[in-house]
């Protein structure tokens, strides 16, 4: 999963697996870039490929702690 966001130009990105979903994080400046018709329809397609029923992407950015905000 990661290597794929990478492989994109994704430096800086997490994936938060909530069951058969996959959270996607990226810095806010890169969202756009992900959203991209072409971006999003490939990176979807993998991410179903390998198991995830629902593929969102997180509308925040990355950003340290965000897990903590549950708690």
């Amino acid at each position: 999963m990661f290597v794929l966001l990478i492989e994109n130009g994704f430096l800086e990105e997490r994936v938060r697996m909530h069951g058969i979903m996959a959270r996607i994080e990226v810095p806010a400046r890169d969202i756009m870039k992900l959203a991209e018709d072409t971006m999003r329809e490939k990176i979807y397609e993998k991410f179903k490929k390998i198991g995830f029923l629902f593929v969102t992407l997180d509308l925040k950015g990355y950003r340290l702690g965000s897990m903590n905000a549950t708690l």
